[in-house]
């Protein structure tokens, strides 16, 4: 698949609130990031979920580790 400069959008995972799996939303429509100076963009072709993960996503931590919702992944 190589890089594509004219893409605009790709998929990704968005978390909008707090709680367990079903709130994690596939979306097709996230905008391409641009790498600034100093940055590379790399090219994600697989992800995965660990255990801190769902943690995080249950708010358990919230008060130390807050996300700015809504969070794209």
């Amino acid at each position: 698949m190589g890089s594509n400069p004219t893409l605009t959008a790709m998929k990704g995972v968005q978390i909008s609130k707090y709680g367990g799996p079903e709130v994690l939303e596939v979306r097709d429509d996230v905008p391409v990031p641009v790498a600034q100076e100093g940055q590379i963009l790399v090219e994600v072709r697989a992800a995965g979920l660990n255990p801190f993960d769902s943690t995080l996503l249950s708010g358990l931590y919230k008060d130390s580790i807050a996300l700015s919702l809504p969070v794209t992944f």
